[in-house]
């Protein structure tokens, strides 16, 4: 919102006011001063103490940039009501805060050269796609479908969490960061939040200024923008299959580009708006005007300070294994069974059941080596090594898979994805199998203890790499030097996993990292490979990240949907799910120094 206000404030400046931008609480009412604030972010870093105060301002205006269906919007119109005036940004906004008894002028947003890093020059665009937008229930679902579309191209999905941002994330661009990225893009992919319609004409703009061609699903007051001429308008899943077309007509894509931009600099003029907003303030004031010389709107960056993040909305689709911490004490009953089924893991682990059979010689040339788990009960690892197999591309792979669990009868029998995709993998397969089930973690370590490559690719069976995934992976830790780099990746086709960057924070309240990622091999090893505790059962990989981030070190998200994978059956007799609380206890004691609650 600082972005945009001072785009307002510019504006302002261009027909001859005086506008001003500044981060702080608005002070006591200056008798030559107008205030423009956005409610639902000035409100919510506001101290509570001072809201009815300042929500009676009359020198305050209200710029709502919200739309109708979305909780933000309700926050607008709640503390509207009380404000000088309001103006939105959306005719839709101003009908529905008008309905309310809420007085509100339009402000038509338009071309402003604060956002254009363009100026119509062509310039190389290293991005093919980009996608921008908070996590949210029904936006979710749809990004993942698109992965069977997309993944051929240079893709970045920057989907931060919905909460106050104050700084660049790796999800979250801001300023100058954000437009430079639009002008590396060829096309922006948009979808509304929670149950809005309207365009939203913040992002579109900033894209069209950018020479960057805007795919959005079926939005409401477009004009004066045409779809098919200036805009391409779509149902939301098929927003992928559109920008994968048009990436492959060049010319339409350009004609679009060229046609969008010249509309957006000739027909969406900011000025009859800021001579409005000019007006709005005079009235405030008690004068027909508002002039340099006089009374002058002074535009606000209602970010006072950055309140601790609110943890990752539940109802988000993100594949996890175990719900936040944050759990009440278990009963003793509970604790007991937790502790039976603890020991009766680690006494399996005393027998001797394990068989070892390599189909392929296992050599010392290998760049990467995958570790794949199979476990009990869970999808096979069939569909894994298939993609596998044809994701060389230079690379020489080497392959350990684990079956956590498998019929005694066939034990000691290959199976037939051995004989069909072994010479793949000139770096070796070896398989190791364990007639009863001895834990993740476990069966992990024990095949890490084989690797002699210096990057290790932990993934399940069960997982479907697209073509280009181990090749991208090893290509961003060459080039940065990264300890490690993961993917994106959707589960069952719907749900979101590997969606935001480890962060102690997040990770001390919510296990939302899994597999699928491309780790230094000693790194791997000297935090010490995986949790071998029963006890952390399902929450392993949750474990690994949690020591990762607790060590300082700090890893890469490929902002791609590259890996899918068949949702796993989870045992029901895993002590996390008798006594999460235990599970999450044991989790606190191996990284201490992570902010648990």
């Amino acid at each position: 919102m600082a972005e945009l206000l001072e785009v307002v404030a510019d504006a302002v400046r261009r027909v001859g006011g005086d506008a001003e931008s500044f981060e702080g609480l608005v002070p006591p009412d200056p008798s030559d001063t107008v205030f423009v604030v956005v409610p639902h972010e000035y409100f919510a870093v506001l101290p509570r103490e001072l809201h009815p105060e300042v929500a009676a301002r009359q020198s305050m205006i209200g710029l709502c940039v919200e739309h109708p269906g979305t909780g933000t919007f309700e926050t607008v119109a709640e503390w509207s009501r009380g404000l000088g005036a309001v103006i939105a940004t959306s005719a839709e906004a101003v009908a529905e805060l008008t309905r309310r008894g809420i007085r509100s002028e339009r402000f038509v947003l338009g071309y402003s050269p604060l956002w254009d890093r363009w100026h119509g020059h062509d310039a190389e665009r290293t991005v093919d796609v980009t996608y921008m937008g908070t996590l949210d229930a029904r936006r979710t679902p749809i990004v993942t479908g698109w992965a069977d579309s997309l993944w051929q191209w240079r893709t970045r999905l920057l989907m931060p969490p919905h909460e106050p941002m104050t700084r660049t994330r790796p999800d979250f661009l801001r300023r100058e960061e954000k437009w430079d990225h639009l002008a590396a893009s060829k096309v922006l992919l948009n979808l509304h939040r929670e149950g809005a319609y309207a365009l939203e004409w913040v992002r579109v703009l900033e894209a069209i200024c950018n020479g960057c061609v805007v795919i959005t699903e079926r939005s409401l007051e477009c004009a004066p923008l045409v779809p098919g001429t200036h805009v391409l308008m779509g149902r939301p899943g098929t927003l992928g299959l559109l920008a994968s077309t048009l990436l492959r007509h060049p010319d339409r894509l350009a004609s679009i580009q060229a046609a969008a931009y010249k509309v957006c600099r000739q027909e969406l003029d900011m000025a009859p708006s800021a001579t409005r907003l000019l007006d709005v303030a005079g009235r405030l004031q008690g004068s027909r005007r508002a002039r340099r010389t006089g009374p002058h709107p002074v535009v606000s960056d209602p970010v006072v300070w950055a309140p601790p993040a609110p943890p990752m909305d539940e109802r988000i689709p993100l594949a996890a294994p175990h719900p936040p911490g944050g759990l009440g004490a278990s009963d003793p009953i509970h604790r007991s069974v937790w502790q039976l089924l603890r020991q009766d893991l680690l006494a399996r682990r005393t027998m001797e059941d394990t068989v070892t059979t390599e189909w392929h010689p296992v050599v010392e040339t290998a760049a990467v080596t995958v570790l794949v788990i199979e476990q009990a009960g869970g999808p096979g690892k069939t569909q894994c090594v298939k993609s596998l197999a044809g994701q060389t591309g230079g690379l020489v792979l080497g392959l350990r898979t684990v079956v956590d669990g498998v019929d005694p009868e066939r034990i000691t029998t290959p199976t037939p994805v051995a004989g069909q995709y072994a010479g793949s993998f000139g770096g070796g397969w070896l398989e190791i199998r364990h007639e009863t089930p001895l834990g993740t973690g476990y069966s992990l370590n024990e095949a890490l203890a084989t690797v002699q490559a210096p990057l290790t690719l932990v993934l399940e069976a069960g997982m479907r790499l697209f073509p280009p995934t181990v090749q991208r992976l090893a290509a961003v830790i060459a080039q940065t030097g990264a300890p490690a780099v993961s993917a994106l990746g959707r589960s069952s086709g719907v749900a979101l996993w590997n969606a935001l960057p480890p962060e102690p924070r997040r990770l001390a309240r919510y296990p939302y990292l899994g597999s699928g990622f491309l780790i230094a091999t000693d790194v791997l090893r000297q935090l010490g490979g995986f949790a071998e505790d029963p006890g952390l059962e399902g929450l392993e990989l949750h474990d690994f990240w949690c020591r990762f981030a607790a060590s300082g070190l700090s890893a890469v998200l490929l902002r791609e949907v590259l890996i899918d994978r068949q949702a796993p059956t989870a045992s029901a007799s895993r002590p996390v799910d008798v006594d999460p609380w235990s599970s999450w206890q044991a989790l606190r004691r191996r990284s201490p120094s992570l902010p648990w609650e």
